[in-house]
């Protein structure tokens, strides 16, 4: 809601689809976690 207007994407996947794409290009080198009730967490290699 914050980003986009209030209903704009009601019961759209973008963020999903978005993140998918995004997993799929750091070849699990990255980690991008889903962290519930609260949103996401990207996490660099060491």
């Amino acid at each position: 809601r914050e980003v986009w207007a209030k209903d704009s994407l009601s019961g759209s996947r973008l963020v999903d689809q978005q993140l998918l794409v995004l997993r799929k290009k750091l070849h699990g080198d990255y980690v991008i976690d889903t962290v519930y009730g609260r949103g996401y967490r990207y996490t660099a290699p060491p």
